[in-house]
């Protein structure tokens, strides 16, 4: 069996392809996930980048893994400053099945970062992405989400 030091590989430069090779080899290994989010909680930026990059892909390829982890991975959102860890963050649980408090708390956090114009675009983007997904479901989030809209292009010019 092969085994991959995540710490070392996650800390030069990534192509998408080795990014695909490691989210493969964590699906193989599926007890590796955890390392991943280790990495993003107590490694370096650069290893929080790349290790929450190679989550978001794993979500696309599987997102079972996504959701068995959706509470720690929540909890990182909520700690971590850097925009790309966020957003990549933010992508894997997109589109999920997340149990409702997990859910609200979501929500809450995607309606705050859309008007902080200090988030970076991408982050906003797809907090507004996650509500308008979720919206479809949740039908009273279509009006607040309007007013949001609305709100911040006369205050500002643009939305997200």
């Amino acid at each position: 069996m092969l085994v991959m030091d995540l710490k070392n590989l996650l800390v030069t430069a990534m192509p998408k392809t080795t990014c695909n090779a490691v989210a493969h080899y964590v699906l193989d290994q599926p007890e590796s996930y955890v390392s991943l989010l280790d990495l993003v909680e107590y490694g370096s930026a650069v290893q929080s980048m790349k290790a929450s990059w190679v989550i978001a892909h794993i979500r696309l390829l599987n997102a079972k893994l996504s959701e068995q982890h959706q509470h720690r991975i929540l909890n990182l959102l909520r700690k971590t400053a850097i925009g790309g860890v966020r957003r990549e963050l933010l992508r894997s649980l997109e589109g999920i099945e997340l149990n409702e408090l997990i859910m609200e708390e979501l929500l809450e956090i995607a309606i705050n970062w859309i008007t902080d114009m200090d988030q970076d675009v991408a982050v906003r983007y797809l907090s507004q992405r996650i509500m308008l997904t979720r919206s479809n479901h949740i039908v009273e989030l279509r009006p607040e989400l309007e007013l949001i809209k609305q709100l911040q292009l006369a205050k500002t010019g643009r939305f997200p």
